[in-house]
């Protein structure tokens, strides 16, 4: 985790012209503060207390920077460490899969280019990525890159271990709890029918070909 720490790009960061000019310098402290209060166990309040020395004293600024690269962190070594599973378990008949989790309550972003509300609960194989709105992907939530999703964010990825015959039964519940529309009681439309058979059909390929099973 502390390798992710320091591995850490700091992307999207928005500095003054002033700030700009110490660009490298100010993710530099950034990074070294986050891995700090990571080993320390600090509180967001300690850590965000050093970074505002970086960024004009915006404590505001620092602490939306605090929780937005910390959580980034955290969710990237257990990513790092869930693909090496993963990989290790290719030919045993058994998978690591992963579920995108929510707070589940009303601060969980719902907007037309950030819905993690839609992504609570959809599973995926430990080794892939998850499908955010607008063609984005993420390997773990505060990892995709784009500020609209990672801001901010409380998501988590848990991870499950299971026969492979086991998470072919999986997709279908957890596919179709996010195709279907938001009112009640709708059926999916034909095209989010089609989508899901061919996101199954690719999903029992991809767990045959890890079990080095002819398809």
């Amino acid at each position: 985790m502390i390798r992710a720490a320091v591995q850490n790009p700091i992307a999207g960061l928005t500095l003054d012209k002033r700030l700009e000019r110490n660009r490298a310098q100010i993710i530099y402290d950034i990074k070294k503060n986050i891995a700090i209060g990571l080993t320390q166990g600090d509180s967001y309040t300690t850590v965000a207390k050093r970074i505002a020395k970086s960024v004009n004293n915006d404590y505001t600024k620092a602490m939306l920077i605090t929780r937005t690269e910390t959580h980034r962190v955290r969710e990237q070594g257990f990513e790092d460490s869930g693909r090496a599973a993963q990989n290790d378990l290719v030919g045993t008949g058994y998978v690591l899969s992963k579920t995108w989790q929510s707070m589940q309550d009303s601060s969980v972003r719902h907007t037309g280019d950030a819905n993690h509300v839609k992504m609570d609960g959809v599973t995926v194989l430990a080794d892939e990525d998850f499908d955010l709105v607008g063609g984005v992907k993420a390997p773990c939530p505060g990892m995709s890159g784009t500020p609209q999703n990672d801001c901010n964010c409380r998501c988590y990825a848990s991870r499950d271990f299971m026969s492979a015959k086991e998470f072919e039964k999986r997709p279908e519940e957890c596919f179709r709890r996010n195709i279907i529309s938001v009112k009640r009681n709708r059926k999916p439309r034909s095209r989010n029918r089609a989508l899901f058979r061919m996101w199954i059909k690719q999903a029992r390929r991809k767990l045959r070909m890890n079990q080095g099973l002819q398809v």
